[in-house]
């Protein structure tokens, strides 16, 4: 079953937040523009994913929104500042990888960071939540990078794209179940996910 439309869920989080944490809803970014969406991806020499595109549309990221458990989604700014990064910092482990005959990790290509990968959220530690932008059947699909640089594409319906991601996050708000072995937590006007039981 194909999930809902990325701008259906983003209205049902937009509801539940202005009924249940009216400060996180207030704080929510206005919609990034066309414009820079297509400046962005022109600065980085890359297509967004449809379904980040569409998130963007939405919201320029999540602010003080977090989506399980502490990752906030990203500007297209920030976007592309922590794309950078990434790229700078591959390139020097790329480097001293081979230098030092250590095998490449990552299709036998790159050290710790694809260029095909788009980061969509940050833990603020230097973890993210990246989407799979390389063509093929697996495209669009969420990974989670530590801050050291492991990847994972964990299994699992949510995982397989950003739209999905999001219905689960609008469906355990609304509905108080878990996701992804998280529970949310109201308390003074602020959301968080904490692990259950």
């Amino acid at each position: 079953m194909a999930p809902e439309p990325v701008s259906h869920s983003w209205q049902r989080i937009d509801s539940w937040l202005r009924d249940c944490v009216p400060g996180t809803y207030e704080a929510l970014p206005p919609p990034a523009t066309h414009a820079e969406i297509l400046a962005a991806e022109k600065r980085l020499g890359l297509s967004f994913p449809e379904q980040l595109t569409e998130s963007l549309l939405c919201h320029d990221g999540s602010a003080q929104l977090r989506l399980p458990p502490v990752y906030t989604l990203l500007s297209t700014e920030a976007i592309v500042e922590h794309q950078r990064l990434q790229a700078e910092i591959e390139d020097e482990t790329k480097a001293e990888y081979l230098a030092n005959d250590i095998p490449l990790e990552i299709d036998g290509q790159y050290a710790r960071w694809h260029p095909g990968w788009v980061p969509c959220a940050s833990d603020d530690g230097g973890g993210y939540l990246v989407l799979d932008a390389q063509p093929g059947v697996q495209q669009g699909r969420v990974g989670k990078r530590d801050e050291i640089g492991q990847i994972e594409f964990p299994p699992g319906r949510i995982w397989t794209s950003l739209a999905e991601l999001l219905e689960a996050v609008a469906d355990a708000l609304e509905d108080n179940v878990t996701l992804d072995g998280y529970e949310r937590i109201v308390e003074d006007d602020d959301l968080r996910w904490d692990t259950e039981g």
